[in-house]
Order: C-alpha cells, then sequence, then structure tokens
C-alpha cells in the first residue's frame, strides 16, 4: 500500500508540475490562466454531469416502450426520488438556516480549539457521503455506457417478499439442502423445478428492483473509498478534489427544486449568505482552510520545484498557494440549472404531445444553455475579481444574479414567463374534492319533496304478490312441461 501512496503522490505532483508550471505548454500560456481555465472547466463539467444525472420523465410524456429504437431498460428508472424536494418555501428556509447555524457551529468549534476533533468527525460522515456518492456517480456511468454501446452488458432484478402458501422448506431453496453431488441428476432437476413457484399478486408484501448496475457501482464505490483514505487521498490535491467532484454530482442530483420560483427564492437567500461569510465574517474561510476534509476542489496555482520530483524522489508538502473552488458553488448552481434542463424536457413534450420519454432522446435545450453560459462567465468573472483584489470572492455573489437574470430574461424574450413560473417538475399537487349538488339536480329534489304527501310512509314497501288466475296457471304449466321434455 506504501507503494500505491508513493505512485499517487507522485502523479499529483508530476501533473501540477507538467501543467501549472506551465512545462506543457512550453511556457507560453500564463500558469495563472491554465489555473483558471481548469478550475472553470472542472466546475462546468461537474454541474453538467449532475444536471444531466437528475432528468426524470415530465408527467406530460408518455411512457417509454419497448422495442423502440430508443428505449433502453434504464428509461423505467424515470421516477427517482431525491433525497430532499424543494416543493415549498419552508423547505427554502430551512436550507437557508441549516447552512449559516452549520457554519456558524464550525466556525466556533475551530475557534475554541476543537479543529482536530471537529475534522475527525467530518472525516468520518464524509467516508460515507464519498462512498454514496460515488456509487451514484458509477451507477449512472454504467447505465449510459449501457445505452450507448451496443452490447448489453447490465441486467434487472427483482427481489419478492411474500406469503408461502405451498409451504415449502425453510430456508434458500431445496437445492440448497441438498447438494448437486448427492442426488442424481433427474433428481435434481425436479427439485429445481419445484423451487421454482409463481407468486400471487395478493401474496406479495414487499418488492425491490434494482438492476447490475447498482452492484457493481456499490462494489466499486467501495473500494474507491477505501482505497482513497488507505492513500491518504485528503493530503492528495489531485485525489481530494476528484473526489470532491463526486461528493458535487451527488449533491446536484439528490437535492431537486420543484418549481421557478422557489429557485429564484434560494439563489436569493445563499447570494446573502456568500456575501455576509465572505466580506464580513471570517467563518468561511476558516472553514475551508482549517478543516480537513474534502470540502472544496483545490487546484494549484503555481509550481516552482525542481526537475527531481518529476521522478518521485522528492514527493514536498500539498501545494500551496492553490485556488479553491467550494462545493457549494457548483452544488447550488446545479440545482437550479438540473430545473432548467427539466424544464426545456417538459416544454419539448408540451410542444409534441402524445410522445414517449426516453433517456436517448434529443430535444432542444435553450434554459439549460443559457444558465450553463451564465455559470460558465460568472465563474470567468470571480476569478476576475480575485486577481484583481488580491483576496476569495464570494463566487454566488456572482453566480446567482446571472443564474436568474439569464433565465428570466430568457423566459420574458420568448414570452414564456408565465409557463416557467407555473412549472412544477414535482408530484402533482392532490386537492380534497368537496361534492356538491348541481342546481339541477338540487331543483328536482326540491319538486319531488313539494309533491310528496305527507301522509305517506316513505319506508312501506308493498311486498304483496299478485294471484295469478287460471289462464295464466294453465299456460305456465305448459311452458314448464315443455321445458322438462327438453
Amino acid at each position: 500500500m506504501d507503494y500505491v501512496k508513493e505512485k499517487t503522490d507522485s502523479l499529483a505532483i508530476k501533473v501540477a508540475t507538467l501543467v501549472f508550471r506551465g512545462d506543457l505548454f512550453g511556457n507560453v500560456v500564463p500558469p495563472t490562466l491554465i489555473t483558471f481555465t481548469i478550475m472553470i472547466l472542472t466546475a462546468v463539467t461537474v454541474v453538467a454531469i449532475g444536471a444531466n444525472f437528475g432528468v426524470v420523465q415530465p408527467r406530460n410524456a408518455l411512457d417509454p416502450v419497448k422495442g423502440h429504437p430508443l428505449y433502453d431498460d434504464s428509461d423505467m428508472d424515470r421516477l427517482p426520488s431525491p433525497e430532499l424536494e424543494v416543493s415549498d418555501s419552508g423547505n427554502v428556509a430551512m436550507i437557508f438556516v441549516l447552512a449559516c447555524a452549520s457554519l456558524t457551529i464550525f466556525y466556533q468549534l475551530i475557534k475554541s480549539g476543537h479543529e482536530k476533533d471537529l475534522s475527525y468527525w467530518l472525516a468520518v460522515f464524509f467516508r460515507y457521503y464519498n462512498a454514496k456518492s460515488a456509487q451514484h456517480f458509477y451507477r449512472n456511468l454504467l447505465k449510459i455506457a449501457n445505452r450507448v454501446t451496443p452490447v448489453k452488458f447490465l441486467s434487472r432484478f427483482r427481489l419478492t417478499l411474500s406469503l408461502d402458501p405451498e409451504v415449502h422448506p425453510t430456508g434458500l431453496d431445496n437445492l440448497r439442502a441438498y447438494p448437486h453431488t448427492s442426488i442424481s441428476q433427474e433428481r435434481y432437476e425436479a427439485m429445481n423445478e419445484e423451487a421454482k413457484t409463481d407468486v400471487a399478486k395478493n401474496d406479495q408484501f414487499l418488492n425491490f428492483y434494482f438492476s447490475s448496475a447498482e452492484i457493481y457501482a456499490l462494489i466499486l464505490a467501495a473500494l474507491q473509498t477505501w482505497l482513497f483514505y488507505r492513500v491518504d487521498g485528503p493530503n492528495n490535491w489531485l485525489l481530494s478534489s476528484l473526489s470532491s467532484c463526486a461528493v458535487a454530482v451527488y449533491g446536484v442530483g439528490s437535492i431537486s427544486i420543484s418549481r421557478f420560483k422557489y429557485g429564484f427564492l434560494l439563489l436569493v437567500l445563499l447570494f446573502v449568505y456568500d456575501v455576509y461569510f465572505v466580506f464580513f465574517s471570517e467563518a468561511m474561510v476558516a472553514v475551508a482552510t482549517r478543516l480537513d476534509v474534502p470540502l472544496m476542489v483545490e487546484v494549484p496555482m503555481m509550481v516552482d520545484y525542481d526537475e527531481s520530483v518529476l521522478d518521485g524522489s522528492k514527493l514536498p508538502k500539498p501545494f500551496v498557494p492553490k485556488w479553491m473552488i467550494g462545493l457549494g458553488d457548483m452544488t447550488v448552481p446545479g440545482i437550479f440549472i438540473s430545473l432548467c434542463l427539466r424544464f426545456d424536457l417538459w416544454l419539448f413534450h408540451e410542444r409534441n404531445p402524445n410522445t414517449h420519454f426516453y433517456m436517448s432522446q434529443k430535444f432542444p435545450k435553450p434554459y439549460y444553455t443559457a444558465a450553463m453560459t451564465a455559470y460558465a462567465l460568472s465563474l470567468g468573472i470571480t476569478v476576475t475579481m480575485m486577481t484583481v483584489f488580491e483576496r476569495s470572492q464570494p463566487a454566488l455573489l456572482y453566480i446567482c444574479p446571472m443564474l436568474m437574470a439569464s433565465v428570466a430574461g430568457l423566459a420574458l424574450l420568448k414570452g414564456e414567463l408565465g409557463q416557467l413560473m407555473n412549472y412544477n417538475s414535482g408530484f402533482p399537487e392532490t386537492k380534497e374534492e368537496k361534492f356538491e349538488w348541481s342546481e339541477e339536480t338540487k331543483a328536482l329534489v326540491a319538486k319531488d319533496l313539494n309533491d310528496e304527501d305527507p301522509d305517506e310512509d316513505l319506508d312501506y314497501v308493498d311486498t304483496e304478490v299478485d294471484e295469478f288466475d287460471d289462464d295464466d296457471d294453465i299456460e305456465l304449466e305448459i311452458e314448464l312441461e315443455g321445458k322438462d321434455a327438453k
């Protein structure tokens, strides 16, 4: 494992030295420009991946149909449940309050000398979160690969918990109780058929559906998380940044905004949050720089080590200084941009009614493109202001206004502001319907009540049966005799 650690450290050093010192570009491109470009491209790529992972079937689209050229089994995974759905202003306020409270508590713990304890417990939490984010990334990546390649390598599975009315032996099945080597081939095949039975719908308590992508992703995520901490990944700028990117992608996919009015409100509140904690408090800088947890993506600004570093003979301390972009500067815009992409898909199906949903379906993305362009430009403005003022800048100070202006401005220009604000990507709101009589029914009931005899017994039912006369009795006997003859 020491060998693996040495190689990963050496790789991080080589990348930093070759790229960020300018050797790879023949010292033509300034290292600072390279740093800025890498940082912006990384953030834009993370947001784009997270937003596309969050695409779901809109309510105005028909279900996918097997056999269609665009169909893939992953199209059936069209309604994932986000861990947090921002569906009202209360959810927005909760996110804002939690963000402010968490940052304030972390800062106070750092000031009171509990920096190591806080880093330890946050590292424990992030081990779980790193594994979960890696599993989310690999699962979606495998499904995309299965969708675009001609070779389909993923399978679908189902676990069912049900009653056993046939009363089989307890355990996995008969084949587990009697190994194949101790019985004849004929008996083995017969037992195999006996163990397979149909499950009636009324006997099923629970069904769990999944694909092999979940299994493969879980194994890869566990292996990656174990390896990350075994090679001291948090102190390796390259591994730490890659881990932070996976966490940001997962954050974009696990939080969903249902309506644009809540998205605009969230951007406004987090704009205030970022400005206050960067310009009027030391809390954000202290938490970002003094806690040993992957809360940001780090990019070395300049490297001036000697050439002996390239062969791995020297392993210096983590590079300083670095440019940093926080996870919130990617996750918050990504959540809003994901909403824009879902709105574009909804508009496509609104303009093309009775069309089926497929993940591979191409559709226009004007709002997604406008939001992504605004995000990239706002990051460029952020790093420019960092260079001019030579101090940290709150990225959301520039990101939030540009995102809101680009999306709202495009909606005004296209005359779709009403559709934008009324759009709801969440589940339909169910309202309790109050039953009321129609005016015609009320009039008929009132007329019947007025015409009713007050002395009439409404509970009386005439059960008297009229007696048959002789002719009816004779006809009935003839009919019965005819049936008996047949």
